[in-house]
């Protein structure tokens, strides 16, 4: 019942092809190597389509998610991180979610877009550097990548005090919530894969 859709996006946006079986791989595959980068990064029009495509294949109770590919650096349209997390963050509560993949020379602001994209789009967010990075993202970890199985899940860790003198958190520093916010039910917390 899967179905699968391509959108490009550069200084427009285009449809490569929509809802079409999984099964079809070597149409897809011929249409993922046709792809060529080039023009500007309208990030909104690309969401913009992508959204209302999977609005048409919507599946109830189903996993209806976009990954966004990018370098991250969108110039055309909505490119404000604040506004883009606002749109993000609407098309999640119609049960749309949004993974992203960063890619590109411009790493640190396109781990930093990508990262708040993803937290908006109730996704994980990874960037890829070399053919590793691919397998991990898409291949080995695609459940992880893909399939949310608890939303907005809070932990609270505590050491003794006795044993442990310090400690370091790392990869969830963006994550962290205080009392307040861990004591509200509303407050957006992170998905596990």
């Amino acid at each position: 019942e899967d179905k699968i859709s391509l959108v490009t996006y550069a200084s427009g946006s285009r449809t490569i092809f929509s809802g079409i079986s999984p099964s079809d791989y070597e149409y897809i595959e011929r249409a993922v190597n046709s792809l060529s980068a080039s023009g500007s990064t309208n990030g909104e029009g690309g969401l913009n389509n992508a959204y209302s495509i999977a609005q048409d294949y919507y599946i109830t109770k189903g996993n209806n998610r976009i990954i966004l590919m990018s370098d991250g650096d969108f110039n055309v349209g909505i490119s404000s991180q604040e506004e883009l997390t606002d749109y993000i963050s609407e098309q999640r509560d119609k049960g749309i979610y949004l993974s992203c993949i960063g890619f590109g020379e411009a790493y640190n602001y396109s781990l930093k877009t990508m990262e708040a994209l993803a937290k908006h789009g109730n996704g994980n967010w990874g960037y890829i550097h070399n053919e590793e990075d691919i397998r991990k993202l898409l291949v080995t970890g695609l459940d992880s990548t893909l399939l949310t199985i608890a939303k907005d899940v809070k932990a609270n860790i505590g050491f003794n005090s006795n044993i442990v003198d310090t400690f370091r958190l790392i990869g969830y520093e963006s994550n962290i919530l205080d009392d307040e916010e861990y004591e509200d039910d509303t407050t957006d917390a992170g998905e596990i894969g």
